[in-house]
């Protein structure tokens, strides 16, 4: 279910991203909207799976800090890769998106 919610959205915020180039903010700003309604609808998905005791929890948390990268909320990014990092604190993958998701607070 988290996956395709994240394909929904991943289309819209590709239109959105569209419309930024093409400078129609308004369309733009209707476009994240609507993706960001998916990447909260996967987000959900993936804290039930971890909060019902999923096996991946490093993955979950790590899937949903790009969510909320993707949605344009760095700051819940950064709070769930510290919260990754506690499971894998040398993960490179994760120490980058900490840089990167801090960098966009």
């Amino acid at each position: 279910l988290a996956a395709l919610a994240e394909a929904d959205g991943d289309a819209l915020k590709a239109e959105a991203d569209a419309a930024d180039a093409a400078g129609d903010a308004a369309t733009r700003e209707a476009k994240d909207a609507s993706a960001r309604e998916h990447y909260e609808a996967a987000i959900t998905s993936l804290q039930q799976y971890r909060d019902d005791g999923g096996g991946a929890v490093l993955e979950a948390y790590r899937k949903i800090a790009e969510l909320y990268g993707k949605s344009r909320d760095a700051l819940n990014a950064v709070i769930n890769v510290a919260a990754a990092l506690e499971y894998s604190g040398s993960d490179p993958d994760l120490l980058k998106k900490r840089d990167s998701y801090y960098y966009s607070v």
